[in-house]
This record gives C-alpha cells, sequence and structure tokens, in this order.
C-alpha cells in the first residue's frame, strides 16, 4: 500500500465517522421532539398546537443539508480532518465559513438566519421548538461523547450570547419562556 492509499482510507474512514456523527445528531433530535416537544400539545392553545404540528413535519428534514456537496466536505475536514489535512489546517478557514453561512441561511432553526444587516425578524414558533430540540441534540452529545457537564440551561444562561444577540425581543422572550416550560424542570438535563 502507497502513502496516497493509506491517507485515501484515512479519507473515507473520516468521512463515515462525520456521517455518523450527523445521522446520530438527527435521530436525537427527532428524540428529543417526541420527548420534550410533542407531550406540549393540548396543554397551551391552538398556535402552540400548530406550530407543534409544523415543527413536527421538520424535524425529520432537520440538517439534512450537511449532506449536500456545499456543506459535506467542509464540515468534515473541519470536525474530522484526516492526519494530512491537520497538517494543513490553520486558523482561517474559509471553506468552513461558507458552509456555515449556507447552512444557517437553508436552515430556520439557526437564529442568525432571521437576522438581516440590522433588522431581526421574530423566529416563528416551530422553528424556536426545532432550535430547542438541536440544543438538546447538542447538549447530550455532549454530555454523552465528551463527558462535560453541560446542560441547555447552563449552555443557554453562560455561553448563548451569540444566539442571544442574534434574536428579536419577541424571540428572545418566547425563547426565554419555553426554555423555562421545558428544561427548568426537576430531571431535564437536555
Amino acid at each position: 500500500m502507497v502513502a496516497g492509499d493509506l491517507e485515501f482510507f484515512n479519507k473515507v474512514e473520516k468521512e463515515r465517522e462525520y456521517k455518523n456523527y450527523v445521522m446520530t445528531h438527527i435521530a436525537d433530535v427527532e428524540e428529543a421532539f417526541h420527548r420534550l416537544i410533542e407531550p406540549l400539545k393540548h396543554k397551551y392553545d391552538k398556535t402552540v398546537d400548530d406550530a407543534i404540528d409544523l415543527c413536527g413535519q421538520y424535524i425529520p428534514l432537520h440538517d439534512l443539508s450537511k449532506f449536500s456537496k456545499q456543506e459535506f466536505d467542509a464540515y468534515r475536514k473541519h470536525f474530522y480532518p484526516t492526519d494530512q489535512e491537520k497538517k494543513s489546517q490553520t486558523k482561517e478557514d474559509p471553506e468552513f465559513d461558507l458552509a456555515w453561512e449556507l447552512h444557517h441561511k437553508n436552515n430556520l432553526h439557526h437564529p442568525i438566519h432571521w437576522v438581516t444587516g440590522d433588522e431581526k425578524q421574530d423566529m416563528s414558533l416551530n422553528f424556536i421548538f426545532e432550535m430547542l430540540c438541536d440544543w438538546s441534540s447538542v447538549s447530550k452529545h455532549f454530555v454523552t461523547e465528551h463527558g462535560e457537564d453541560t446542560s441547555v440551561v447552563k449552555w443557554y444562561d453562560s455561553k448563548a450570547a451569540e444566539e442571544k444577540q442574534s434574536f428579536s425581543d419577541n424571540t428572545r422572550k418566547l425563547v426565554d419562556f419555553w426554555i423555562d416550560e421545558i428544561f427548568r424542570k426537576p430531571g431535564i438535563r437536555y
């Protein structure tokens, strides 16, 4: 086997690891929806119920753009680099930056999607619910895979500055309300 073959097989392995991560993330988002959001149905009003139904339609499509040509390689190289790619990495990563920009433009559960220039638009409640499921999945990943002592509430209270800056005043009130309703309960970590 020659060095090029080894690098090729390493790249294939890193692609497999990244695909597994994305598929696990999507499954965890769906699990969070069924565990945290669906039980809210019929406890508030028709607007909330409609948002839950709509969120349920978007959940199976969550983050599928990460498999697109525009995002896949850039994300994979950034988070799952081969040894050769690690050696050539710099702090600036324009390929990843472009992929991230495309991702949040095409995925409405990201708060930055709702910002145009200096104008912050209100996020739809269904996308707030999807965002909370996304945060739950990411929190679960850091707890179970990295052993970090974190939770959605802990992260939101101390580290979510970028997300909070993207929220309109109305969105911030809604997110704060739903964080309290969903995550600030005994036994709910993510």
